[in-house]
């Protein structure tokens, strides 16, 4: 026979295990979601994006503050969305 305060204590035991468990899952979701968020932040701060081209434009639009942008400045443009589009 065990007695009834062990069966009570391993009983607690379990559901602090179980709750430790399920807080531990919630927090690498969270971190691997942070980590992601940080990644495309810092993707745009640079004027690029994970998704290519179309993020560098993006990033550029935000960067200039929609001001407009000389010839030249233009033809950089150009070439660095060419090259990221091949």
């Amino acid at each position: 026979m065990v007695p009834a305060e062990t069966l009570v204590g391993l009983q607690n035991l379990l559901v602090h295990l179980r709750d430790v468990s399920a807080e531990n899952a919630h927090l690498y979701q969270y971190r691997l979601w942070d980590a992601k968020r940080v990644k495309v932040e810092t993707a745009q701060n640079r004027g690029v994006s994970p998704d290519g081209a179309a993020g560098y434009r993006d990033g550029l639009r935000r960067a200039t503050n929609g001001h407009p942008l000389s010839a030249e400045e233009v033809q950089k443009v150009v070439s660095r969305v060419n090259q990221l589009s091949s």
